[in-house]
């Protein structure tokens, strides 16, 4: 019990402290470009996604903060589960194991989807959902067997199981985009970099938290 208290403190301070950062990542790298591409829209093209973005008003911001906060915590408690299962600890190894949950949960679906601005033609909501679902665990169990699986059949096996959502490719978009492409490449950059830094953050209070502490 004693050790479930600790595992859930490390995930706790980890994820709020990861969260913290994210949202003054977004808040200064791409809150600037989603505001852009609010401007591109109109309430005749777009009328639901003008009337809902523009009631929230100053209640978006702090909605979005609680969102990110409720999913640090959650991709908290996955990253400390993960590492204690394979006795990994230290702020090294947290980085190493942030950077493998940040190819399997931000690169890998992410790659072939669109920005996911107003604005732009995107597949079907559903269809994106179910997309990301099927490549973050086809990446995480493949990841998982090429980094510790003992036979190199399995290993390679795993590695072209993490590209496999890469070669089958994303649901194909509806409608026309209504924004500049290179504002949409823009968000899509600074999207992998804001998450990037999240989860190098999660990953490196994670590791350090979880290291034994000698006694003074």
């Amino acid at each position: 019990m004693k050790l479930f208290g600790r595992l859930l403190l490390i995930a706790l301070l980890a994820g709020f402290t990861a969260a913290l950062v994210l949202v003054l990542a977004q808040r200064w790298l791409l809150l600037p470009l989603l505001l852009e591409a609010e401007n591109y829209t109109s309430a005749a093209r777009f009328p639901d996604t003008f009337e809902i973005m523009h009631a929230f008003g100053q209640h978006r911001a702090m909605l979005l903060a609680l969102a990110n906060l409720a999913i640090s915590l959650g991709y908290g408690l996955l990253l400390v589960a993960a590492m204690s299962l394979r006795g990994a600890s230290g702020a090294l190894r947290g980085l190493l194991w942030g950077l493998a949950a940040y190819v399997v949960v931000a690169v890998i679906p992410a790659a072939t989807l669109g920005a996911g601005l107003p604005g732009e033609a995107l597949a079907d909501l559903s269809h994106r959902q179910w997309w990301w679902l099927f490549s973050a665990t086809t990446a995480a169990v493949g990841l998982a067997l090429a980094a510790f699986a003992g036979q190199r059949r399995i290993r390679l096996a795993g590695a072209l199981l993490t590209l496999l959502p890469l070669l089958v490719g994303a649901p194909h978009t509806t409608g026309e985009s209504f924004i500049p492409e290179q504002l949409a490449q823009d968000f899509r950059i600074m999207r992998y970099l804001t998450n990037l830094i999240f989860w190098l953050v999660l990953g490196l209070l994670t590791g350090y938290l979880l290291a034994p502490r000698k006694p003074a």
